[in-house]
Parts: C-alpha cells; sequence; structure tokens
C-alpha cells in the first residue's frame, strides 16, 4: 500500500491519489523514461534529454531540474552529480546559466535554434539551475561536496538576474528575454510571477543549504526570498483571485502560476484557498484529460516573443494541456479542501497515460506534443508519490528566517 502522510501540518490524513496499480506501473514508466532519455556526451557524461524519443538532443536546465525534484529517488547519483557539473560548466562569464548544454559541450543560452535563438537568454534557468543542486541535497543530503563546489556560480547566476522596485524578477519590455521555459514562445514582460516564485523557491533553499553547511552567505539568498515574497501580491487579481502572468504585458492570467503560489505558502491563507477555490468552481476552463492549461479557457496569450508569432491557439504553449505542473497543482488540491477534484484529475490522468502514452501536451482532434515526455511522467509521479503540500510558507517549513534588505 502506498503510504500518505499530512506532514507538518495538522491535517487528516488524506486520500492517495491513484491505486497501487496505477502508482506501479507509473513508477515503471517513470523510470523507463528516465533511462531512455539519456545521451552520451562528448566526455562520456550521460546527460539526461527532455523526452525518451530524441526530438530533444541536448541537456536543459529546467527539465532535468524538475526530473531530480520530483523522481530524484529513481535516480543515480554519481550520475547526476556529474551531469549537474557538466551544466553549470556551461554557464556565461557574466552568470547566464545556460537553456541547455548540447551533446557536444556547445552551451546554448536563448531558445529557439542553435544558430536562431530569439532571445539572449532565458530568466527561469538561473533559479533552476539552483533548484537543480538544491534537489540533488535533498536526494543525498549527507553529500554537501557538490553544493559547496558550485555555491559561487549560484550566486553569480542570481546576481545576474534584474529585480523591480517591488522585488520581483523584471523583463525588460523594451528587450524582453524569454522567462519560464515552458512559455518561451510568450512575450511575458514587466515584473514576472513565474521567475519570481521560481526565485523565492530557489532562493530560500539555497540560504538554509548555505546556513546548514556553511558554504555561502544565507542573508543573500534571503534578502531575494524576502522581496518577492513581500510583493508578490502586486500581481494578484482581486476580480477572481488569480495571478497575473506579467504586469506590462500578457497580464493574463496564469493558473500554473497561482497553483504554485500556492504550494510555496505565500500571500496569505485566505488569498490561497481563494486560489484553490477558483480552480475548483472552473475545473472545466483548467483540465482536459487530467492535464492542465496554461490560462482558463478560451484565455488566449496577448503577445508572442518578438518575431515568431503565437502558436495556434489550442496547441503548444497557447491553449494546449500539460502534465507537467501536475507536480505541483495535484498536492495543493488534496490539501486545500480538493481531494476528490485530486483523485478525478490523478484518474483522468492516468487513464490518458496508459491510453495514449506520456506526452509534452495534448488537445481535442488527436492533438499531442512530443511524445514520451519525461517531466510529465516524472512530475505526475512526485505528486501522487507524496500527494500533498504544507501550508506553511516555504521559508517557515525550512525554519529559516528572511531577512529584508
Amino acid at each position: 500500500m502506498l503510504v500518505l502522510s499530512s506532514g507538518c501540518c495538522g491535517q487528516d490524513a488524506l486520500p492517495q491519489l491513484v491505486g497501487d496499480n496505477d502508482f506501479t506501473w507509473l513508477q515503471t514508466q517513470t523510470i523507463s523514461l528516465l533511462k531512455k532519455c539519456q545521451l552520451t556526451s562528448h566526455t562520456g557524461i550521460q546527460i539526461f534529454t527532455p523526452d525518451a524519443s530524441s526530438s530533444y538532443g541536448a541537456q536543459w536546465t529546467r527539465d532535468f531540474a524538475y526530473m531530480l525534484e520530483y523522481a530524484g529517488d529513481l535516480m543515480n547519483q554519481s550520475q547526476i552529480n556529474a551531469a549537474i557539473r557538466y551544466q553549470f560548466n556551461g554557464q556565461r562569464a557574466d552568470g547566464a546559466m545556460p537553456d541547455r548544454v548540447q551533446a557536444n559541450g556547445l552551451a546554448v543560452f536563448g531558445p529557439g535554434g542553435v544558430n536562431n535563438q530569439f532571445a539572449d537568454h532565458a530568466i527561469d534557468n538561473m533559479p533552476f539551475a539552483a533548484k537543480l543542486v538544491a534537489a540533488y541535497m535533498d536526494a543525498w543530503p549527507t553529500d554537501s561536496a557538490l553544493f559547496c563546489n558550485l555555491e559561487p556560480n549560484i550566486r553569480r547566476a542570481f546576481e545576474f538576474l534584474t529585480l523591480g522596485p517591488n522585488g520581483l524578477v523584471y523583463n525588460d519590455p523594451k528587450s524582453p528575454n524569454c522567462s519560464y521555459g515552458f512559455t518561451d514562445t510568450i512575450g511575458k514582460a514587466g515584473n514576472l510571477l513565474f521567475c519570481s516564485l521560481l526565485t523565492y523557491d530557489a532562493a530560500v533553499r539555497v540560504a538554509w543549504l548555505a546556513n546548514r553547511t556553511g558554504c555561502g552567505d544565507p542573508t543573500f539568498y534571503a534578502r531575494y526570498a524576502a522581496g518577492i515574497a513581500g510583493g508578490i501580491d502586486t500581481l494578484r487579481d482581486n476580480r477572481t483571485g488569480l495571478y497575473f502572468a506579467a504586469d506590462a504585458q500578457c497580464v493574463n492570467h496564469d493558473i500554473w502560476g497561482s497553483m504554485y503560489l500556492v504550494s510555496l505558502g505565500l500571500s496569505s491563507d485566505a488569498n490561497r484557498q481563494q486560489v484553490v477555490d477558483w480552480i475548483v468552481a472552473n475545473e472545466f476552463l483548467v483540465f482536459k484529460r487530467g492535464q492542465v492549461r496554461h490560462l482558463p479557457y478560451p484565455e488566449a496569450w496577448q503577445a508572442s516573443m518578438p518575431g515568431i508569432g503565437l502558436p495556434a491557439f489550442g496547441t503548444y504553449q497557447n491553449g494546449a494541456y500539460w502534465g507537467t505542473p501536475l507536480g505541483w497543482v495535484l498536492p495543493v488540491l488534496n490539501s486545500y479542501g480538493a481531494s476528490m477534484l485530486a483523485m478525478q484529475v490523478s484518474s483522468d490522468a492516468m487513464g490518458d497515460y496508459r491510453g495514449l502514452g506520456i506526452n509534452e501536451c495534448i488537445n481535442d482532434d488527436s492533438y499531442t506534443g512530443v511524445p514520451l515526455y519525461v517531466d510529465s511522467g516524472t512530475n505526475f509521479y512526485g505528486a501522487v508519490k507524496s500527494a500533498t503540500v504544507s501550508k506553511q510558507p516555504l521559508h517557515e517549513r525550512l525554519a529559516f528566517k528572511l531577512h529584508q534588505a
């Protein structure tokens, strides 16, 4: 029997999201994806690509970070240690982390083709690189050497970020870079929701690790987290309770970001509950076959990155439904009074994965993204394995005091 715990929050025991047979199937499929997605680099190191169908021939920082965060218990420590160092070897002199590193060692910083990137960099790779190292420490907590070796690199990655006056991660509308890679075609600009949340998440985890290991200055990272925690409600839509993806361009209701905020315990108890209550009341605008839309249907993104155009409505990052956010959406639903919906979404996703495969994204009319997509498997696996999330802010869960600058 898969045993679930309500953790630190004093909640009653919550139901498991899938049955034992389904969990065993999902675990087996996730192990297979993690094995088949590997490529041998020019140095002989195994790198982890986003899919097991040979569509993406490089190791993406964010995809690798999600794999390790949600399925680190299924991965090999020495392989992961080497693959993380391989990724950090691609860091630029100015602190920028690569979007991906090719099997030949070439670091590519902007989304798009190797020779036709449509931005200088993707902002999320800075916090994702930090989260990658933090996830390693979660999986193998007695091995602090990797963190201590790479903490100076992590600090340079944080210093590369641009912050607005309210403490949030900022993307200049006059010269935007890509923000969150799962929306890298979308022209979000101004103060950014998802990248700010990633940076808060990463900053708290790295501050805690610096405090624990003595490597790095915890207060440096805590200041980032404090600023974001204090400024995040400036992106809140008071009418719906959802949060906007950005405040200058693409002022859209961000489902993934709103639920990620709840999972981190930011804002107030009432505001977090309002997000979940809106999702429950409008589930038909959010979920399809157990996967999650970026925006409530029929909302479409307001703008693409310059020069590339939006994906067709209902496809890819402009209206398809994804398995990746199940990693945080399902535990939030299960922990905020919506266990029945969490179980229904889990059942629907399991049926789709078993029947049609584990795809990058889906929609009607047999539309699918890349098949055998690893994060769709790992993140769903991690969600049903843990199934709950604390209602405390992340910095309180880790018992680390935030320091205002």
